[in-house]
């Protein structure tokens, strides 16, 4: 024995990351492209990971009260899971491990009618009927993100508040932004129209009584 040293101890105190809620930076829907933010306890650690779910995402900045995390790329509309992992460092070599873990929070993100330029992708077609008589048409609307074959998806037009008329769309066999959707027994006028993939719905805009004014499904 040439030289003697103590013995390094690496201990932790026990954590118990707690995410509050899942809510869009902006404050509004948690739409796509849109930053998240997930308030809550306990969530800095060496290292901090963030799994949307089960798969790590990247993170913007981590402190003990809040994270920001940007949206993946490839979610679908419809409800998902965000956890944090936190990690101890236990020195070398072993260095950081993840050891600890929140409780499993969730959320929507919701599609949207998408523009080009400033107009709603949304077009009414083949429109069959003149006068009093009810009408029967082809609405084409395009969102993002696109519905999958699996996903329910429900088109409603609305007069005012409430909604007038919901359409299924048609069964697809691949994920596409563009739903054809077949209406029929409708009245002649302008509606609001939202999607909704699975119960998760598309925002649509309110004037200052709150009452829906876009986007708009034009029935001639």
């Amino acid at each position: 024995v040439r030289s003697r040293g103590a013995a390094r101890s690496n201990t932790s105190t026990i954590r118990q990351p707690q995410i509050a809620r899942v809510l869009a930076a902006s404050g509004g829907p948690i739409v796509p492209d849109a930053a998240r933010v997930l308030p809550g306890e306990q969530l800095d650690g060496s290292p901090t990971q963030v799994e949307i779910d089960g798969t790590a995402a990247a993170t913007t900045s981590a402190s003990a009260s809040e994270i920001a995390v940007p949206l993946p790329a490839g979610l679908s509309a419809g409800p998902h899971t965000a956890l944090v992992r936190l990690g101890v460092d236990l020195g070398p070599p072993t260095g950081g491990r993840l050891a600890y873990a929140s409780n499993l929070a969730t959320f929507v993100l919701q599609p949207v009618v998408t523009r080009t330029a400033s107009k709603h992708n949304v077009t009414v077609s083949e429109v069959k009927g003149t006068g009093a008589a009810l009408r029967s048409a082809t609405l084409k609307v395009k969102i993002d993100p696109p519905a999958a074959p699996r996903h329910t998806v429900l088109v409603e037009l609305l007069s005012g508040p409430a909604v007038a008329y919901t359409f299924a769309a048609p069964p697809r066999t691949t994920a596409s932004p563009e739903l054809v959707v077949p209406i029929k027994d409708v009245k002649a006028g302008a509606y609001v129209l939202r999607v909704r993939v699975d119960g998760a719905e598309s925002p649509v805009e309110v004037d200052a009584a709150q009452i829906p004014v876009a986007p708009k499904a034009t029935v001639p």
